[in-house]
């Protein structure tokens, strides 16, 4: 048990691309995945995944999620991964102010609620994802959703 989070990126894809796909697998696997592949409408990949950093599923719910944590999935923009990102790097900059701008949250099975090394290994580890997702091109026709478990 404990705090689970997913970052996914979602692209739609149309009839060409579908067959396209169809490609990628061998020969033998394509009569199995033919009338899969005939009704798929998106592609999607799980792009970040955390466990217990709950100052992270505390800012997707305070930005992305009304402040409601439900476990739903939330869209997020890609300016609020953007404001993510630069908000971590000003916590990494200055630890002082890690409180007041990534403040760790209390709740069943969240985690530690310290600014000690696993909370800043996390943060380091989300800065430098976050980076490599918004730079790439390939992301740039992707939709981006958060949803956490508990």
């Amino acid at each position: 048990m404990g705090l689970d989070m997913y970052l996914t990126a979602k692209r739609y894809i149309d009839r060409a691309e579908r067959m396209k796909l169809s490609v990628v697998f061998p020969k033998e696997c394509w009569e199995l995945l033919r009338a899969d592949l005939q009704h798929l409408e998106a592609i999607t990949i799980e792009v970040m995944y955390w466990r217990k950093v709950n100052a992270i599923h505390a800012w997707f719910v305070k930005n992305c999620q009304e402040g409601v944590d439900d476990c739903r999935s939330a869209h997020v923009p890609r300016e609020r991964l953007a404001q993510l990102q630069h908000e971590i790097e000003v916590v990494l900059e200055d630890k002082g102010k890690a409180g007041g701008i990534l403040p760790t949250q209390t709740g069943f099975f969240f985690g530690g609620e310290e600014y000690d090394v696993y909370y800043f290994e996390e943060l380091e580890r989300t800065a430098k994802e976050l980076k490599r997702i918004l730079e790439d091109p390939k992301y740039g026709e992707y939709e981006f959703q958060y949803q956490s478990s508990w």
